[in-house]
């Protein structure tokens, strides 16, 4: 009965360790049923060490849990899966450049901005966001601003390339 006990308990602690490669909670789930059924077989075959066998397990998951949080993250072999580049401004990283050239200028509608749709700046198509209302293609827009790839743009006044002649 011990065998199985320890077969149960070391069993269950290597697929909580390999849930770590191969996330998706089964193999967690499975190791901690295994972990448990470990401790209900200890119980069952010596109920009179109940406490030390429940403690032994716990002060094993705990040490297992130790393991996994503190020093595996640190290992070699972690090393190699975890990203350790920044991937910030400072290193040359950009998300994508504000194309500040935009603000103040007067563009075309090319598809509908209902909100968000394409507009024309010289010869280059832009994605675009309303601001407000919905736009027909062929009227006449004002950028109001731009931050990274979002621009947003506004009805020009005097655009009326969506009325309808009497």
């Amino acid at each position: 009965m011990i065998t199985w006990v320890l077969v149960l308990y070391f069993g269950g602690a290597a697929l909580i360790f390999f849930e770590v490669f191969m996330p998706g909670g089964v193999l967690g789930a499975l190791g901690l049923l295994f972990m448990v059924g470990s401790a209900i077989l200890g119980v069952i075959a010596f109920p009179e060490w109940w406490y030390a066998v429940l403690g032994a397990q716990f002060t094993g998951a705990v040490l297992l849990g130790a393991f996994m949080v503190w020093w595996f993250p640190s290992s070699p072999f972690a090393r190699g899966m975890i990203l350790s580049a920044n991937l910030d401004t400072e290193t040359g990283y950009t998300s994508d450049l504000s194309n500040t050239e935009l603000v103040g200028k007067r563009v075309e509608v090319v598809t509908a901005l209902r909100p968000a749709g394409t507009i024309e700046y010289n010869g280059k198509r832009i994605s675009a966001v309303a601001d407000g209302d919905f736009i027909d293609a062929g009227n006449f827009v004002n950028v109001l601003e731009v931050h990274g790839n979002r621009v947003v743009v506004e009805r020009e006044p005097s655009s009326d390339g969506d009325a309808n002649p009497a």
